[in-house]
């Protein structure tokens, strides 16, 4: 939908043939645009110009680690605390057997959930725009299903953390008023949108 976006909204040359197929997207991209703010509870004089293409599996992807790793973690304490283990044949798991191997599956689980939490606190799924304001609120997955979390910033206060690292995902990564944020340019409606956020605010 985002390259629609960037479709109808560009600068694009207007012809007879380009205004054909150019109006009916530019209605679906502002039909798409009002039900996303909708669903944000955004207001309708904000601009949305950046939005994650998979943020519904992304979503999916965070709350399932969570519930495999609870579950992990739940199971494991049953077994070790009960008086009758959980299998027939009265044999204890491995992992209460070999503490060597619970400690290492326990810190894998650890690092993944630590990762999923990560990627979800620093991964936007959607930016609005106030174009009077010059403010920005970015959209995150909540904590809970269903739930989203909202962090507001300034044109101006968007900056790169590392811009002078070697490391490809180093460029990725961007603060904003003290909060970190993974941003892929291709995901902004223009380039022109992204490199707004840069400009320190007029005096």
């Amino acid at each position: 939908m985002m390259n629609i976006l960037r479709c109808c909204r560009g600068r694009l040359q207007v012809t007879p043939v380009t205004t054909i197929f150019r109006r009916p997207y530019i209605k679906i991209s502002n039909k798409m645009e009002i039900l996303l703010k909708q669903a944000d509870k955004i207001p309708r004089n904000f601009e949305l110009i950046y939005r994650y293409p998979t943020f519904r599996s992304a979503g999916f992807l965070f709350h399932t680690v969570n519930f495999v790793t609870m579950t992990t973690f739940t199971v494991v304490a049953c077994a070790y605390y009960m008086d009758k283990p959980i299998n027939e044949d009265e044999r204890k798991l491995d992992l209460i057997q070999n503490p060597v191997r619970g400690v290492i599956v326990g810190c894998a689980t650890f690092l993944i959930l630590a990762l999923t939490w990560t990627m979800r606190s620093r991964s936007p799924m959607r930016i609005y725009y106030h174009p009077d304001s010059k403010a920005y609120r970015a959209i995150f997955l909540g904590k809970i299903p269903y739930s989203l979390e909202y962090y507001e910033f300034n044109r101006g206060q968007m900056s790169y953390v590392s811009p002078n690292s070697i490391l490809p995902w180093r460029s990725l990564l961007f603060e904003a008023n003290g909060r970190k944020m993974i941003l892929y340019d291709d995901h902004f409606r223009t380039a022109a949108d992204f490199a707004e956020m840069f400009k320190p605010e007029e005096k």
